[in-house]
This record gives C-alpha cells, sequence and structure tokens, in this order.
C-alpha cells in the first residue's frame, strides 16, 4: 500500500538526493494478489508512457535537489529549501541507536467509503509500527458504529528499546482503515477501506521536531480491483512524533491550533472537508532479468519484491554452474525474466523498494531461506533517473559462503542488513520503471498487483575493471579461539565480485605481526556494469589456517566509487621541477583496520582484530597504472643509498582517561592501568584504584626498530585492563586505544577514543597520550626481520633495560591550593534494600596529593546528610592547559556498618570547571577574538537560563479575550517555558555512582552505571599571590551555604499530559508530591491521559538539606498496587543558590518531563510553577488561588427547522421519507419524525432535539476529547427493511461552548447562528472591564427598556438581557445602552422610547414574513451537505438543512422549560406543526391524491392520462351497462327531435363528459408551483 500525505509543505526525505534509510513493508497480500501470467515484451516495454501528470501540491515523491529548481522560484526561496534539505540530512544522520518511541495520535477521519448498505461505515483504526523482524507492535482505536466522519482522537506510544541503527532504518508506521462490527482481540475484523504507511526515518525523522503532526492524509486501497474500491478511500488526520535518544516532544498549543486550523476552513462553524491533492494512478514495473555470480550452492531461487504492504515473489528456477577458474569463485546463475506490477497511488510517503533473494525449500514458500538482501532502492530516484534503472546490477552480500544454512545470529544479521554483510554473494540484473494507470489506447488498466513472464532480453554490455594489491604486512593479528582453528597460519584475501587473489599462508612472528610483501603486486580484472555505483565492493579478509581449510575471521569493505575516486588509499604525489606536487598514479600504502567477522566468530571478545598495510588500486579497463615498485617495498629506491629501516627509540607520554567505562560493580568505576607493546617489548603503566579518570602522567620508552617511511610504521595498540585482586579472579580487559607513529608533531598529546574491536562499538572513553620517535643507526632489511624473530616478550616482571617507564616532568602551570566547601550528600541510596546508611562521610583526593575527609554524619537524614566543612588541597599542580586540569576523586563511605565502613560509591569533579580555569578559558577566547583567529566568549559563570528555551509568547487566550486561565490573576507576568527551568548553582553537583550488571548481555561493557546520590560541593582555586578571587555576590551565595534555615515551599500543579496509559488506552492518574518527610496526593481522575490538578501544596524543608523535590504521577488501580507513570526530580538547593533563579521575581511556568525508571524516553509532562522564600519572609510570599472553575451543567437544543436539495433516496417515485439524526459527540444518536413522501428534496420537521451537556474551563467536555464538541447531523430515507444515509456533516462547537461557559453567569443562552453571539461578547467585555456597577447599569437600561416596549411580565429574560421588548427583534451591532447621569438622562429616555416603537413596527413586519414563510426562523442558519468525488477531487452538493442551536446554562434551563419534538411545553421558541406534510385522511376519501402522493409528482404526470383514459372507457361500458333503459330512452327522444337539434343535444353532451375527464387528469398530474429556493453551493464550500 502507498500512502498520499496531503499536507501543503512537500517531503523533505524524498528530495534527498541518495536512498540510504528505508523501511519493511507492513504487511503481503501475495495469497490473494499474486497473479502469474505470460505478456509479450511488446506489451510492457514498447509500450509508449503517456505524459506524466504532476499533482498539483508539492509530495513525497518530488525530484532529488540535485535538479535545478524550477525558473519560477526565487534565490531566497531555492536557498531556503536548500537549507531545509540540508537540516533534514543532517537529523537522518544524527539519529541514535537506543530506546525510540513511536508517538500516534489518530484524530479524526474523513469522507470514508460507505461499505454497509444503509450508506455509512463503521470505521476502526489499526495502527502497526514495524521496525524489522520480531519488533512490532499494533494496537486499535474504538468502533464508531455509522460514521463515515469518525472523530477517534485516541493515542498510541510504542517504545522499542534496543533498536540498531539497520532496525531504526527499517522502520515503518502504518494505519488501516476497517470496517468493522467486531473487534477480535482488540482489532478491528473487517472490509478493508484504506490505509497510510510512512517510513519513519524518512518521512517522520527527517521533519522539524521530528514530527507529522495534525495532517490529512489520503487512505488508500491500491490492492482491491473493483474501480470503485480502488484508490483514495477516504482521508484521516493524524500525528506521528519518532523520538530516539536524546530527544523530547514538542509541546503544543492544541486549542490556539485548532483555533487555526477553524480559520482556514470555510463557513467558520461548519467543517469543510480537507485540501484534496490531486491523486494519480501509476505503475512501479520491476524487471527481473538474470542472477549471476552465486556464491552459494542455492538450487531453486526467486526474487521477493517488497514496497510499502505489497509483496511478491517471483517463479522459483533453477539454477546452473558457472564455468571455474583458478583467479575465480566457482559460482551459479539463473535467468529469471519475470517482472512485478506494483500499483502505486502517488504522491506517496512510502519510498523504499527491497528486493531479496531466496531459494526454495519445500513446498511452501513460508519454508524457504534467506540468501542475501540487496540494497534498499529509492521511488524517487526512480522516477528522477529512469534511464539509470535500465538494466541495472545490484549486489548482494551476506555471510561467508561455508555458513549458508546456518540459524545463528549473526547469520542471519548479515543476511539481511547488507552493510553488516563480510562477503559478496551475487549480483542480480534488474529494471525499475514506472508506467502511467493508463495504456497507449487511452483505456486505464486495473488497478492489480501481478506478477508477468517477459521475453529475454540481449544482456547489458559489461565493462571491463582491473584491481591491483599489494599486501605488505600485518600487525597485531589476533590470536583465535583453540576450538575453532588451531593452525597458526595467516593469509590475506583481497576480492571484488567473483575474481579474488589470496597470499600465501604465513606464520606469524612472536609480535603477531607477518610479512606479506614477498607476494609482490597482483592484479584481477573482472567485469561489472558501466555505473560505478554498481560495481560490488572491495572486500579485504583474513584467514586463518592451511591454505586448503582457511577460514575468514576478519574482513575489511570498501566501496568501489571510493576506490575510482582515490578517497581511499590517498595517491603518491612527488614534486616536479618547479617545485609543484603532482598525482602521479599510485596509490599509497595505508593501514586498515580489521573487523571480526561476527558470523564466524573466531576472535576472542578482548582482542584486537587486527591491522594490514596495504596499497590498492581500482581502475576502469582492463590494464592497470604502473606502479614504481610492484616487487619490493615501495619505500625502497633501487640503488638508493638509504636502508628501508631503522633503529629508534619510541616515547609513549601516557597522561590521563576520562570517562571509561565502569568494571567494578562496588565502586562504579575501575582500577586502572595501561599496556603498551611496541615491537617485542610490553610496558605496563601503574594502577590507579576506584577512579573512572585517571592521571598516569607517565612516560614509557621503547627501543625497536621502524620503517623510515612513517606512512608504513606501525600503529601502536594501548589495552586499558581493570585489577581484580580477589582470589580467583583476572584482571579485566576495558578496550584499545591506537597511537599512530606517523604523526609530524608526536609530542603533542590528543584525546585517544576507547575502542573493543572497531571504532565506535564503545560510548565513552578516553586517553590523552602522545608518542615521540626518535631515529638512531640505519638498518637493512634483513636484519630487522632477523631482529624481529629472534627478541623475546617481556613480562611484567621482566622489563629490558632499554625498556622502562617513568614519571613525566613537571607539567608547565602553578602550584596553588584547592579549597573545596563539602555541602552535603543528597538521596544516597544503601548498597542493598536489606540495609540502610548510618553516617556517611566522604573522602576526596587530588591525583597522588593525601586524602582529605569530612566527619561523618546523619543530619538532617543520613540520606541527605549536611557537613558544611572546608578540604583544603595544598600545592597542587595547576597545568596551563585546562584539558590537563586535574580531577578531584571523590569516595562516599558509610560508617557504623558490621565491617566498620562501607563503600557506597565514587565520583569525580573536574578542576577544568571551577572558576579558575573558566577564567583562563574566557582570556583565551578574548585574545583568538582580538588577533582574529576566535571568538570572543563571555567570562559569566552563570549560563542564561533561557538560552535553550523555547517561550510560550502567546498568554493562550482566544479572541474574545474570555479565556480563564489567561485571563486569571496568577497568569499575570508570568511567562511560560516548553521545558525545565535550567538554574546553574554557584556550587557543582557530582553524581555518584556505583556499578550495575546490564540487563543485557554485552561484549564491551560489564556493568552500567547506577545513581546513588549526588555530592554538592563548591571548589575554587586560591593561589599565592591572592587571585582567583569571587565576585561580591557569588562570595555572598557562598557563605549563606554554610547556614541552614528554613523555608517555605509552594508547589502550583497545574495540568499533565502525553501520558502513556496503563490500562490499556487510558490510566487513573493521581499526583504525589515528596519534599523531606512530607507526602502529599491529589485525587485520582478517571479514565484521562490529560488530567487537570490546578492544587496548590504547601511545605517546608530546610536549605542545605533533605530539599530533593519528588513529583509522581501514578496511575490508581482499585486491586492491586498502584503503577507509576513517570516522575521528576526538581533540586530545591540548586535553585535557591543560582543567580539566575533570583533575577527572576515572578517564576515562570515551566513543562517538567515525566521519566520511568525503566525506560530512557519521557511519559507524559507536568506543567507547574515553584515559590519558596525563607520562612521568616512567608508574608511576602503571595498565595495564589489557582483552583478552576467547577463543572458546569449544560443544555444543548437543537432545532431541525427544514431541509432543500436533499437528493432522492427513491429514484423511481423522485421521492424520499426524510429524517434527521443529531449526535453531540460520543453521545447517543437521536432522531427527528418522519417527513413522508417528500417530494423536491424538502423536507420539514420543526422538531427540537435536547443533549445534556457538562462544561469545564475552557468549555472542554467533561469527560470527552478533541470529538466531545462536534455536533454530527445525518439525513435519512427510511426505508421498511434498511434505511439509506443521504447527507451528513458535523460542525465543532468548541468555541461555542467557550463562551457559553465562560458567559455562565450573565443568565442568557448563547446562540450558534444569530447575531447574539456578537452581545454576549460585547456584554461580557463591559462587564469585565466596568465590574459590579456596570452590571448594575446594564439592568437599569434593561428595565427601562421593558418599560418602554409594552408589557414586561411577557418579555423573556434573554430578550431582557439583550434590549429587546416583547416583539422587538433584533437590537443594532452597537454596544448594549445603558443610562447615563446628569441632565441628558431625560432625553436619551425619549429616544430610547422612539427606537423601541420603530424596532416594534420591524419586528411585526418580520413576523407576518415568518407567517408566510417567506424568512428564516430567529438564531436560525444554513447547514450545507457535500460529498467529495474521491476520484476528481470535485465536491458535489447534497443539499441544505436549517437549524439552530443554543447553549443554556443549568439554571436557565429550569426557568425555559420545554418537550422534546414539538412536545409541551412547546415554548422557547415555539415550534409550528410542519408544513408540507401528507394529509393520510385525505389520502382515505382521495383516490387520486393518494395516487399521486405515492408515485410522486413525475411519476403520476406520466401515468395520469393513460389512467384516466381507460378509467373514461371502464366507466362508459358501465354505464352502458347500468344505464341500459335510460339511454335507450334517450336515444328514441334523440330520434324524435330535429337532427340539427339532436345533433347539439350530442355535442353538448360529449364536450361535458371531456371537459370533466380532462379536469380529472390536471388534477392528477398537476406540479407544485412553489419556486425553489436557489443557492449556490460551490460558494458556501
Amino acid at each position: 500500500m502507498s500512502s498520499t500525505s496531503l499536507e501543503v509543505r512537500p517531503s523533505l526525505v524524498s528530495q534527498l538526493s541518495m536512498g540510504k534509510l528505508d523501511s519493511p513493508p507492513r504487511r503481503s497480500n501475495q495469497s490473494t494478489n499474486n497473479q502469474s501470467s505470460t505478456e509479450s515484451d511488446s506489451d510492457s516495454d514498447s509500450e509508449n508512457e503517456s505524459p506524466r501528470t504532476t499533482p498539483s501540491t508539492p509530495s513525497s515523491s518530488s525530484k532529488p535537489s540535485s535538479k535545478t529548481p524550477s525558473s519560477s522560484l526565487k534565490a531566497s526561496e531555492i536557498t531556503a529549501h536548500r537549507k531545509e534539505m540540508e537540516e533534514a540530512q543532517q537529523r537522518l544522520e544524527d539519529a541514535k541507536e537506543g530506546d525510540w518511541l513511536i508517538h500516534v495520535h489518530v484524530i479524526e477521519a474523513r469522507e470514508l467509503r460507505a461499505t454497509d448498505p444503509d450508506g455509512t461505515a463503521d470505521p476502526v483504526c489499526v495502527v502497526e509500527v514495524n521496525f524489522g523482524d520480531g519488533k512490532k507492535k499494533k494496537a486499535a482505536t474504538r468502533i464508531v458504529q455509522n460514521d463515515r466522519n469518525a472523530v477517534f482522537d485516541e493515542m498510541f506510544k510504542f517504545e522499542f528499546k534496543g533498536l540498531t541503527r539497520p532496525d531504526i532504518e527499517m522502520g515503518q508506521v502504518s494505519i488501516s482503515v476497517i470496517c468493522s462490527d467486531v473487534a477480535v482481540a482488540g482489532h478491528g475484523v473487517g472490509e478493508f477501506i484504506g490505509g497510510w504507511t510512512a517510513d519513519i526515518l524518512d518521512s517522520i525523522y527527517s521533519r522539524p521536531d521530528h514530527e507529522f503532526y495534525r495532517q490529512f492524509v489520503a487512505l488508500e486501497n491500491d490492492e482491491a480491483t473493483n474501480k470503485d474500491e480502488s484508490g483514495t478511500q477516504g482521508f484521516l488526520k493524524v500525528s506521528v512524533v519518532a523520538t530516539g535518544p536524546g530527544d523530547k516532544m514538542k509541546i503544543h498549543n492544541v486549542e490556539k491550533e485548532r483555533a487555526a486550523e477553524k480559520k482556514e476552513q470555510s463557513g467558520g462553524e461548519a467543517i469543510s472537508l480537507p485540501f484534496m491533492t490531486p491523486v494519480e494512478l501509476r505503475f512501479l514495473v520491476v524487471k527481473i532479468h538474470s542472477l549471476d555470480n552465486l556464491m552459494v550452492p542455492a538450487g531453486n531461487c526467486f526474487v521477493k519484491i517488497e514496497f510499502g504492504t505489497a509483496s511478491f515473489d517471483t517463479i522459483p528456477l533453477q539454477t546452473s554452474p558457472n564455468p571455474h577458474t583458478p583467479t575465480h569463485f566457482l559460482t551459479r546463475y539463473s535467468n529469471i525474466n519475470q517482472s512485478v506490477w506494483l500499483a502505486v497511488l502517488h504522491p506517496t510517503m512510502t519510498q523504499s523498494i527491497r528486493i531479496s533473494i531466496w531459494e526454495k525449500k519445500g513446498v511452501v514458500m513460508t519454508s524457504s531461506k534467506l540468501i542475501a538482501m540487496c540494497r534498499i532502492l529509492k521511488l524517487s530516484r526512480v522516477r528522477a533517473y529512469p534511464q539509470k534503472f535500465k538494466k541495472t546490477q545490484l549486489p548482494f552480500y551476506g555471510a561467508p559462503p561455508h555458513l549458508y544454512g546456518s540459524s545463528s545470529k549473526e547469520v542471519k544479521i548479515m543476511n539481511t542488513q547488507s552493510d553488516c554483510a563480510s562477503c559478496y554473494r551475487g549480483r542480480l540484473t534488474i529494471s525499475l520503471e514506472e508506467k502511467p494507470g493508463s495504456k497507449k489506447d487511452g483505456t486505464e488498466r486495473p488497478q492489480e498487483n501481478k506478477v508477468k513472464q517477459i521475453k529475454s532480453i540481449s544482456p547489458r554490455k559489461l565493462s571491463n575493471y582491473t584491481f591491483k594489491a599489494f599486501v605488505i604486512s600485518g600487525a597485531n593479528l589476533p590470536k583465535t579461539k583453540s576450538s575453532v582453528l588451531s593452525k597458526n597460519l595467516y593469509s590475506v584475501q583481497v576480492s571484488v565480485a567473483n575474481a579474488f587473489i589470496t597470499t600465501k599462508a604465513l606464520k606469524p612472528t612472536k609480535t603477531n605481526m607477518v610479512d606479506f610483501s614477498k607476494a609482490g603486486v597482483i592484479s584481477r580484472t573482472f567485469q561489472a556494469s558501466p555505473d560505478p555505483i554498481q560495481v560490488p565492493d572491495l572486500i579485504i579478509t583474513l584467514l586463518k589456517g592451511a591454505e586448503s581449510k582457511a577460514t575468514p575471521i576478519a574482513y575489511r569493505r570498501f566501496s568501489a566509487i571510493e576506490l575510482l575516486e582515490n578517497k581511499v588509499f590517498e595517491p603518491i604525489k612527488e614534486e616536479d621541477g618547479a617545485g609543484e606536487r603532482l598525482d602521479v598514479g599510485e596509490p599509497s600504502a595505508t593501514w586498515v583496520h580489521l573487523k571480526e567477522d561476527k558470523a564466524v566468530d573466531a576472535i576472542h571478545d578482548a582482542v584486537f582484530p587486527g591491522s594490514l598495510l596495504v596499497k590498492i588500486g581500482l581502475y576502469e579497463g582492463s590494464k592497470a597504472d604502473d606502479w614504481s615498485s610492484e616487487t619490493v617495498l615501495p619505500d625502497v629506491k633501487v640503488g638508493g643509498s638509504k636502508a628501508p629501516f631503522v633503529k629508534a627509540k619510541v616515547k609513549v607520554n601516557l597522561l590521563k582517561g576520562r570517562d571509561l567505562p565502569p568494571w567494578d560493580q562496588d565502586t562504579g568505576a575501575l582500577d586502572g592501568y595501561v599496556k603498551i607493546t611496541v615491537g617485542s617489548t610490553t610496558l605496563i603503566s601503574s594502577v590507579k584504584n576506584d577512579t573512572r579518570n585517571p592521571a598516569w602522567y607517565e612516560t614509557m620508552i621503547f627501543d625497536t626498530t621502524l620503517p623510515r617511511d612513517k606512512d608504513k610504521r606501525p600503529e601502536i595498540i594501548m589495552q586499558i585492563w581493570d585489577r581484580d585482586e580477589g582470589i580467583g579472579e583476572s584482571d579485566d580487559f576495558v578496550g584499545n586505544a591506537i597511537l599512530r607513529l606517523d604523526e609530524d608533531d608526536g609530542k603533542t598529546p590528543f584525546w585517544n577514543k576507547l575502542f573493543y574491536q572497531e571504532p565506535g562499538d564503545i560510548k565513552c572513553g578516553e586517553i590523552l597520550a602522545g608518542v615521540e620517535v626518535i631515529e638512531e643507526d640505519e638498518v637493512d632489511m634483513e636484519e630487522a626481520l632477523d631482529e624481529s624473530e629472534s627478541t623475546t616478550s617481556a613480562s611484567n616482571e621482566e622489563i629490558p633495560s632499554a625498556a622502562k617507564v617513568m614519571k613525566m616532568s613537571k607539567r608547565k602551570g602553578r602550584v596553588g591550593n584547592v579549597e573545596v566547601i563539602a555541602l552535603g550528600c543528597r538521596s544516597l541510596k544503601a548498597t542493598s534494600s536489606f540495609q540502610s546508611i548510618k553516617k556517611p562521610f566522604v573522602v576526596c583526593r587530588i591525583g597522588d596529593s593525601e586524602e582529605c575527609k569530612t566527619k561523618p554524619s546523619n543530619r538532617p537524614r543520613p540520606e541527605f546528610c549536611n557537613y558544611s566543612e572546608t578540604l583544603l588541597f595544598e600545592n597542587v599542580d595547576l597545568p596551563d592547559d585546562d584539558d590537563q586540569a586535574p580531577f578531584l576523586d571523590i569516595k562516599v563511605f558509610d560508617k557504623g556498618t558490621i565491617a566498620g565502613k562501607t563503600l557506597l560509591g565514587t565520583g569525580s569533579f573536574w578542576l577544568g570547571n571551577s572558576p579558575y580555569y573558566r577564567e583562563i578559558r574566557s582570556k583565551r577566547s578574548q585574545t583568538l577574538a582580538r588577533s582574529g583567529r576566535g571568538r570572543s566568549q563571555s567570562g559569566t559563570e552563570e549560563i542564561d537560563i533561557w538560552s535553550n528555551e523555547e517561550y510560550d509568547d502567546d498568554d493562550g487566550a482566544d479572541e474574545n479575550g474570555l479565556d480563564w486561565v489567561s485571563q486569571a490573576p496568577y497568569m499575570k507576568n508570568r511567562q511560560v517555558i516548553m521545558s525545565e527551568m535550567k538554574c546553574k548553582p554557584v556550587f557543582s553537583v557530582v553524581k555518584l555512582f556505583r556499578g550495575k550488571k546490564l540487563s543485557a548481555k554485552s561484549e564491551t561493557q560489564k556493568y552500567e552505571l547506577e545513581e546513588i546520590g549526588r555530592f554538592h560541593l563548591f571548589a575554587r582555586v586560591i593561589l599565592p599571590d591572592g587571585s582567583a578571587k569571587l565576585d561580591a555576590r557569588t562570595e555572598r551565595i557562598v557563605n549563606a551555604m554554610k547556614d541552614r534555615q528554613k523555608f517555605r515551599v509552594r508547589l502550583y500543579a497545574l495540568e499533565s499530559m502525553d501520558l502513556t496509559a496503563k490500562d490499556g488506552k487510558t490510566s487513573d492518574p493521581f499526583l504525589r508530591v515528596k519534599l523531606a518527610n512530607a507526602k502529599h496526593d491529589t485525587e485520582k481522575q478517571l479514565k484521562t491521559l490529560h488530567p487537570e490538578f490546578y492544587e496548590r501544596f504547601d511545605m517546608t524543608c530546610k536549605i542545605p538539606g533533605d530539599s530533593m523535590l519528588h513529583v509522581e504521577v501514578w496511575d490508581w488501580d482499585r486491586f492491586g498496587s498502584n503503577d507509576l507513570i513517570g516522575s521528576a526530580v526538581i533540586d530545591l538547593e540548586s535553585r535557591w543558590f543560582s543567580n539566575s533563579w533570583h533575577e527572576h521575581e515572578v517564576k515562570p511556568v515551566e513543562h517538567i518531563s515525566l521519566m520511568h525508571p525503566s525506560s530512557s524516553q519521557q511519559q507524559g509532562q507536568l506543567q507547574l510553577w515553584l515559590d519558596m522564600v525563607p520562612l521568616k519572609g512567608e508574608k511576602a510570599l503571595e498565595k495564589w488561588d489557582i483552583i478552576p472553575p467547577p463543572p458546569a451543567d449544560f443544555e444543548m437544543r437543537c432545532v431541525i427547522w427544514k431541509a432543500e436539495g436533499i437528493p432522492a433516496g427513491d429514484e423511481f417515485t423522485d421521492q424520499s421519507d426524510l429524517y434527521v439524526k443529531v449526535r453531540l459527540g460520543e453521545q447517543e444518536w437521536k432522531s427527528t419524525d418522519v417527513h413522508y413522501f417528500a417530494k423536491g428534496g424538502k423536507g420539514s420537521w420543526n422538531f427540537r432535539i435536547k443533549f445534556p451537556l457538562s462544561l469545564r474551563q475552557g468549555g472542554r467536555v467533561v469527560g470527552g476529547g478533541e470529538g466531545a464538541s462536534y455536533l454530527k447531523i445525518q439525513v435519512w430515507d427510511m426505508d421498511l427493511l434498511v434505511s439509506d444515509c443521504l447527507a451528513e456533516t458535523s460542525m465543532d462547537l468548541s468555541d461555542a461552548f467557550k463562551t457559553a461557559f465562560n458567559t455562565r453567569d450573565l443568565g442568557m443562552e448563547y446562540s450558534v447562528f444569530g447575531e447574539s453571539s456578537k452581545q454576549l461578547k460585547a456584554a461580557v467585555a463591559r462587564k469585565k472591564k466596568q465590574g459590579e456597577e456596570s452590571e448594575y447599569m446594564m439592568k437599569k437600561a434593561n428595565v427601562e427598556e421593558e418599560g418602554d416596549g409594552g408589557e414586561g411580565e411577557e418579555v423573556d429574560e434573554t430578550s431582557a438581557l439583550l434590549g429587546r421588548g416583547k416583539g422587538k427583534g433584533k437590537m443594532g451591532k452597537g454596544d448594549i445602552e445603558t443610562g447615563g447621569g446628569g441632565g441628558g438622562g431625560r432625553a436619551e429616555k425619549k429616544q430610547k422610547k422612539k427606537q423601541g416603537q420603530k424596532k416594534k413596527k420591524k419586528s411585526m413586519m418580520e413576523q407576518l414574513r415568518g407567517s408566510l414563510g417567506l424568512t428564516a426562523p430567529e438564531n436560525s442558519g444554513w447547514v450545507y451537505f457535500g460529498k467529495t468525488d474521491l476520484k476528481t477531487g470535485k465536491v458535489e452538493s447534497r443539499g441544505k438543512l436549517l437549524v439552530s442551536v443554543e447553549i443554556l446554562p443549568s439554571d436557565l434551563v429550569n426557568r425555559r422549560k420545554c418537550g422534546d419534538g414539538r412536545e409541551e411545553p412547546n415554548a422557547f421558541p415555539m415550534l409550528p406543526p410542519p408544513e408540507g406534510r401528507v394529509d393520510f385522511t385525505k389520502m382515505m376519501f382521495n383516490p387520486f391524491y393518494a395516487v399521486q402522493t405515492c408515485l410522486g409528482d413525475s411519476l403520476a404526470k406520466e401515468c395520469g392520462a393513460g389512467c384516466c383514459c381507460i378509467l373514461f372507457a371502464v366507466a362508459f361500458i358501465a354505464l352502458g351497462v347500468v344505464f341500459g333503459p335510460e339511454i335507450q330512452i334517450l336515444m328514441s327522444v334523440l330520434n324524435m327531435l330535429p337532427v340539427e337539434v339532436a345533433k347539439i343535444v350530442v355535442l353538448v353532451i360529449v364536450g361535458l363528459i371531456v371537459c370533466c375527464c380532462g379536469y380529472l387528469c390536471c388534477c392528477v398530474c398537476r406540479k407544485d408551483k412553489v419556486p425553489d429556493n436557489e443557492y449556490e453551493y460551490d460558494e458556501i464550500v
């Protein structure tokens, strides 16, 4: 299934030039739609395509950005568009592995295809998120009965843990709309209406804020063959948000955005049809020509094509072997010659085309075996570059061939994820093209997916390529598992496609190095596509074992296009006579790091896979460029005087490490030391205990032999280990780091990132080190090799005299004292749940200095203990380079346990964050700025709390200024930020950790960090000259930290939103607030994910001390324990001791992210603000009453007056039995009475329908969602068996509900239609402005108007408030007049009296016009019906309905009682009997009237004359029989008369009979002469 987006802005990802990120299909319908047929090649290839039509709205299928933009675009638009695309591409690249959360909001459906016999549908939406094999989740909405425009307003959260990059690229979200009367296992079962599918990474994550927000999408059914059921089947409004690690959902003002959406719709009140994008049917044709170079012994093979939800297989065919040559692998081939046709509706948000090769096993396809998966193609590139996809060659990769058939996890990953594979498996020749939905003769193709047989075509002409490889040497070659390989022989294989070269298997030296250079330069020629992008990758494989049984253990892949462009192996450049460096066409030798072949798993986890020194070139043609030397080392010049090797001293300066992975469970740190091996010598550094930031500052000196050419020198591998001294325990390998010996400036240290076996597999940890090479005597090649063979490796105890470890010389810097003010520990946790903390204390140390410790303390509580002590470290080395600033190592112990003291956790503080080093950085930045090499930075110590925050500048008020929250006194001058307020304290917060075993097994890490608390401190440097002083304000705050005082804390909790459902689709949330020993819970709110708390919590705490404020949202359960939804912690101490906190007098409203311990994704947000002040100044802190107005009861009264232009339900009689059904939100449908035999699409009811209503602040329906304010109206034709829905529409009454709620105390109703709404707004504005005095004056003026207008006792309350007397009609559009003071009062009364008389006369005329049916009832309006032709997008008029909608508060409902329909009391307004109804009594006594009524006007007109003739003949015969004697007497009399007189008498009798018959015919065939009211529907819609 393809998917269409109806958004105006084009999808960015579809315009990206490269198609890297893709997604799998949602479901397969192969069993029902897979058809196989044979066609001639002329029908599929020779057919001329009609011109491609372009949708009027840009879509996700637009061309890549590499094409030249339209000339109509301005330069600024082009620049903005390019920038937007670059940002989208950057978002794709920033997608991180880990836990992902997909948030889907299904809002509403529009114009769904009617699937039920009555012309409606029972839709249910099934949402499915798929991230590949075994990572799929599904959920469904509720079923909405009898509604083609259903409002769902349901949210779903799908959380996936531990997603890898390939999983993310395959992510796909799909929504299927099904007409279902029942739900099985929570999912709808019934007829498929349509669906929408989108790639998560390409179409969702690449957008701003990673969201596809409140957009209409087309529901498509591209699988149906029926013309009416195919194509667009309706529209769905959805929001999809994808967040990965570190991403946060954007918080929206939904009410404001809904108001903006309503403004865009026509008519204001009535919902118009969604934006219609032209949809075009096209076919994606995939022609599979042949399968070549198949490297596995597969028999019957077939190809699977997947796009969106469609999946089709070709017919399995037998493969045949290719001829075998010594320089090429044994392969197989098969000529498939089949095509797959997939129907695609454009525009589409699905771009991924997945192609895989399978071997059929058994009878059914489900038992087939996957051979490999090709790279994923993009539909947008197929459309943009059709010529590039004709007879294209797709190489595919997988696990090593000898593992074919293995079911291991690693083999499966390699076969399904092409980028992770280690071996080439074959080549597939295919053609991709798009064909239009119409054939050459103009006839439309049937919309169906099918497989066809095509004729064999001539093979595409292939080009010759040549690759040359020179494998020089290998270093740090790994030792393998003895159970896998026993022969200690290594060889290297270089291959492209089926061509390969292999070196001789050699035994390594004792330093695990091998010299492969004796094989010299070897070249191979192979054939591939002329397009370099389609050339297979070059693969370097390290083999272990004898040549006949060598097994691949490590590999490295290089793209052919990068090799052709010399991007991997840089070309050698030599200077010419003019001093310019020119490319000589020869690649330089480069050290290549290998990757372990996980499918073979022959290398131990702690072993580096090794490095190879190689030079490789790839050339087009059969002949490669000549290299300067093809048999000896490239740096040896024949006849030269320089030897290739030199003796040298290698000095490795090991300084420090930071953020190393934790490997000790008790400390959350490690006892780290470093092993460095150069040649045959291994040196070990000292051990630094219990720290993740060790500082060694040691120099290791090695004597060795190195190549003279720096580019050929091997790399130095530094291994970081964790010392374990327990009985039976061995040291743990932590990771590797690499030092290069070819650096020009080896004295400068730099940070080297840790890795386990390949760069990037460890997420944290760096080593600061540098290396220096001092060259000595020259050595020839043979001597160097002999020396390597004879040198012995040094053990830990026995180090050669030439190699040594020594302390580094003193670093450049200053010596000073470091003062640490230990404030205290916060939120400490015991080592186990069975123990408690007694008296914790802190031990600190800087480098190798003496330890300083605090006194044990348990005040005020052991978990929140205060120290307020000063620790002084004297004579500390302070390097000028802040990168080498020392760390303060912190250990927290608990005294008083059985063991004497127990280590709780460790932490570290980098002195580079102290004010001393921040000042150094600031001065350096200013110097660079003055020199033009940098940018000046501010030296302030505090960050601006608004620097990374987003504001909501709008106060959220509606247009009338009636929003209760925004107008509340507590919101005055109070800003709203869309995240948590950032307050950086003047002290430092150090997190304390200990190790925790990983839930999932990991090779690269044994433990993860578990936070057990925090340590608050303030550290500063005190120099002998007295510099590095603090500013006065910071000094004052630092001194205040030593004095503990009591505080009043007030938390104002407003609302929570986007909560995670704990009870199926909803939750019963309540809020819990904890501070120190106090705990407060709010009342539970049932079945909601958006609770409104609006409560104030008054608490006290002491600062410094136990000041961690915990806010938690829980789900209440009737049985069992409550479930935690999410929680957050606010550090009050950090806020109070922050400059930025005190800068804001009025604290802002914050949005706090709620987190759960089991997830890294937020579980919702909480809106709150916080005030705190010392208890002695509590009187200055104002108490705000934030309790919202209580919910109010209302009654909505809807009067159905009449309808016009409704299409006939009975085409035979051209009339209908009309009735109207109305529903508010999710309440029950209510119906009017039936207008039988309604003619001309006109119906009359005058019927009142009432709905009870309960509203809360903002006019929101209590217990209802976004659809609770929708008024649905349907017009039906009643039939004996199944009634038919003729027309339907809906009205969004949210604005009306808001106004009615905010004016509930004014004692008047709110009418949706009519001028009273403007008067209400004016009255409310005036009341709010003038207060109680204005209210009194308004009532006084209204009473005076009543006295002047007539009998006041008959004036209703609404007319009195709006300035209407009895029969006065409407007031003008101005404000309500009020009496004034002074001498002008009498004149104003006279003027009002005259105006009242004029209004009375005008009202009487309006009543007369109304009695004649010439005007619409007061406060009523027309609601228009329409139906969209989903094929053409045109809107068809379905008539209109005259309705009145009033919303009355409960006190007014009791005073203005009325009955349902036209029942008593029939008042407010009084409903007259409907007009134009059929008189059933008359039908009983007037057969002509009965025939006319039952047959209808048109049918009666056609049949009336014939019926009258028949009746006349029958009557004539009957008269002759009955009155035979009388007729004979009449004839006798006529015979007696004269002939002339007799003729006259006969003519008179015949004339009378003819006139009577004619009159009867006119009565039967008479048409209603009342003209129809004409209106233009197109102007409304």
